[in-house]
């Protein structure tokens, strides 16, 4: 069966010597990369932000009574960290579960 030079393509960014950069900076290169199949992206994402909703899910109950024990500062810190967290930790979760996506996505393929 042959290949198409689409395939050894990905095959040949996915399986590419590692650099220094660390696997956020790996993270947006995938993101950026028209080679690497929306799928998994969008894998990487779902599954960021189901442990996203799960961490949160958790911590409900203890960022309540911390909220309650500091009246003054504790509700708006609450929002803001709760804020922060609905929506940067999802992305970069993301970016950080791509690379290993895109490797076991390589490895099926050959």
């Amino acid at each position: 069966m042959q290949r198409t030079n689409r395939t050894n393509n990905f095959l040949a960014t996915a399986v590419a010597p590692r650099h220094r950069r660390g696997r956020v900076s790996a993270g947006f290169a995938h993101m950026r990369d028209k080679q690497v199949p929306l799928h998994l992206k969008f894998l990487a994402l779902t599954l960021a932000t189901c442990f996203t909703i799960l961490l949160v899910a958790f911590e409900v109950p203890l960022e309540g009574v911390l909220a309650l024990a500091m009246p003054i500062l504790g509700v708006p810190f609450d929002l803001a960290v709760d804020g922060l967290e609905v929506v940067a930790l999802p992305l970069l979760l993301t970016l950080a579960l791509l690379p290993s996506l895109v490797k076991m996505r390589a490895r099926q393929l050959s």
